[in-house]
């Protein structure tokens, strides 16, 4: 009797893990089906919103590069200065932030026509280009001034691809997350000597606008 019970023990034992195991993977299928979908809500939405402001720009008569309104276009006025071939500027724009006449990343893509790409977050695959070749332009608690670490680099032979994050504070922080950690990333702190003349949006931190 008492070899009975003990085999019906350990048979129920084992019912149990099964049951705990098979309910576990469930939980997990589930649990990334979830995320699946809320990402491709995401996108939905973001792509829905690209597409209202690319027919808001038409409708409103506003330029496709810049947004300004036609009339008060900058994409001919601006003027670049000299860098290095071996520069490349990788725009990575929230799709808040596409159509915005405060945008200011845009600007990188008139300037330097042939040395900058500009992705939409949630709407273009991120490609990321070789991580020692690479810096990402935000002022995190980790990063480094920008003059500091180019002058590491030897850019009569080498590239250097610096990534842009476009989009407000709150933004910004999102994209930032979107790229592996070893990245290192860089601030022009030590290039701001006062308060910002950009006006269009708020300076909300000393040395950020949003």
């Amino acid at each position: 009797m008492a070899a009975s019970w003990s085999l019906l023990k350990k048979a129920s034992m084992r019912n149990v893990l099964c049951f705990l195991w098979i309910a576990c993977g469930a939980l997990l299928a589930l649990s990334w089906e979830l995320r699946s979908n809320g990402e491709l809500r995401s996108n939905t939405v973001a792509r829905a919103n690209y597409l209202k402001k690319m027919e808001s720009l038409e409708a409103d008569n506003r330029c496709c590069t810049c947004f300004f309104h036609k009339q008060n276009c900058v994409c001919k006025s601006l003027q670049s200065s000299p860098i290095s071939e071996n520069i490349k500027f990788e725009v990575f724009m929230h799709y808040k932030e596409f159509g915005r006449t405060s945008n200011t990343g845009k600007l990188l893509h008139i300037l330097y026509p042939n040395q900058t790409t500009i992705s939409l977050y949630q709407i273009d695959d991120l490609v990321l280009p070789p991580t020692e070749e690479t810096i990402i332009l935000y002022p995190s608690s980790d990063s480094a001034c920008i003059s500091t670490r180019i002058q590491q680099y030897d850019l009569k032979s080498k590239k250097l691809n610096i990534i842009v994050l476009e989009g407000t504070w709150a933004e910004t922080k999102t994209l930032n997350r979107q790229f592996p950690a070893d990245i290192p990333r860089v601030n022009i702190n030590n290039l701001i000597s006062g308060p910002s003349l950009f006006t269009l949006r708020k300076q909300t931190k000393e040395l950020c606008v949003r």
